[in-house]
């Protein structure tokens, strides 16, 4: 399994880049004690407007 997600957040400076990476490790963690494999996690830091090809429903990141 594959999580592709927006994260204007880190973009508008509500968290740092190091925590979503942080929160994304214990998510894919705690759901691999449940069976469930995350092979990875992709994930536009930018804000809305910002441009960005990644952000969904843009499909640069897949």
């Amino acid at each position: 399994m594959f999580v592709v997600t927006n994260k204007g957040g880190v973009g508008w400076g509500f968290m740092k880049e190091s925590q979503l990476q942080a929160i994304h490790a214990h998510k894919t963690e705690e759901l691999r004690k449940k069976g469930t494999i995350i092979e990875d996690v992709v994930y536009s830091p930018h804000k809305l407007k910002a441009g960005c090809g990644g952000r969904k429903p843009n499909s640069k990141l897949i």
